[in-house]
């Protein structure tokens, strides 16, 4: 695996942050954290992308972006609306949230698995990275993507 520790491949994506705050203040922790990871791990595997998740109707005109604790509730209303902002002339979608799923491996140890879904606001600088994490089905139901399907199944 030692061969493999030098091996690296990166996939970007361009993500529209709302605010340069997300970028320089937990978007940058949780990729800090990332990186922490991969020089103790022997393989990482990373995903982000953007999520467009529902939240309860607002009765102003102001955008609501649910928490990550209304996202996980088992209770919600009954009706939910996807809002976002739109930019420039060609109308470019901002996602309401971002997600970062990471698997990594390390030699006789069990694989890490975290998910974490990061509202695309401002103010969450000082906020613990642990408060973003949530169960990768939330992630897989909101994107229609299935993660790391084969790793995460048991063996027969």
């Amino acid at each position: 695996m030692n061969g493999l520790k030098s091996l690296r491949w990166v996939c970007g994506i361009l993500l529209f942050f709302d605010s340069n705050t997300l970028t320089a203040g937990i978007w940058n922790r949780l990729e800090q954290h990332v990186r922490q990871l991969a020089d103790k791990s022997d393989i990482v595997f990373v995903c982000s992308g953007p999520l467009f998740l529902p939240a309860p109707i607002s009765t102003s005109n102001e955008l609501t972006v649910p928490t990550t604790a209304q996202m996980t509730s088992q209770s919600q209303p009954n009706e939910l609306w996807v809002q976002y902002r739109v930019i420039g002339d060609s109308h470019v979608a901002v996602p309401t949230h971002f997600f970062k799923v990471v698997l990594s491996f390390k030699q006789n140890q069990l694989p890490l698995l975290q998910a974490y879904v990061v509202p695309n606001e401002s103010g969450l600088e000082k906020e613990k990275l642990s408060k973003f994490l949530v169960p990768i089905d939330l992630i897989e139901k909101a994107s229609g993507y299935m993660f790391f399907g084969h790793a995460r199944r048991p063996s027969k």
